[in-house]
């Protein structure tokens, strides 16, 4: 089976170690139940400890997901910061530092950069964490968005430095 094969199967694999998880549950919450049998303090014992191992289960599969997840953003923040530094802004003339996760791409963080002074024209870095890869995109006028290649990249108030432009093409 090639390698192209195996990522393919790995949703399947996934689902079918997702469904022998549940039938064991299932099947531990019977067992539970037919050794208390009869009494009913026992049974509502037993229904607890079958909830207690079904949040415990879900706390092991969430935990390291969200430890990942905010691993991730710390990184993108990091790589992100060092672009920013490394393009020119004057510290005194920027006003807002937004970082978000955008909802229309998967798998990125956005930092926009604002100037004083000027609320319509501002810069969009993106960092890529599938591609780790970042982009540089200019907003002129509130709404278009441009490429630092673009000719009227050239209007926006501040220009990347050359240590920039060979740090940005050569990723």
């Amino acid at each position: 089976m090639s390698s192209q094969q195996g990522d393919l199967l790995l949703p399947i694999k996934l689902s079918i170690q997702i469904q022998d998880i549940l039938y064991s549950i299932k099947n531990m919450g019977y067992i539970l139940l037919r050794h208390f049998k009869g009494d009913n303090l026992n049974k509502k014992r037993a229904i607890q400890l079958v909830i207690l191992g079904i949040l415990l289960l879900v706390v092991c599969f969430a935990i390291p997901k969200v430890i990942c997840h905010y691993q991730t953003k710390q990184y993108a923040r990091k790589v992100l910061d060092q672009y920013i530094a490394i393009y020119g802004f004057p510290s005194n003339k920027i006003t807002v530092q937004k970082m978000y996760a955008p909802m229309d791409v998967a798998e990125a963080y956005r930092k926009e950069i604002h100037i004083k002074g000027n609320k319509e024209d501002y810069y969009v870095f993106t960092y890529y964490t599938d591609r780790k890869k970042v982009d540089l995109t200019g907003v002129i006028e509130g709404g278009e968005w441009l490429d630092p290649k673009d000719h009227r990249y050239k209007s926006l108030p501040y220009q990347p430095s050359k240590k920039f432009l060979k740090m940005y093409y050569n990723q």
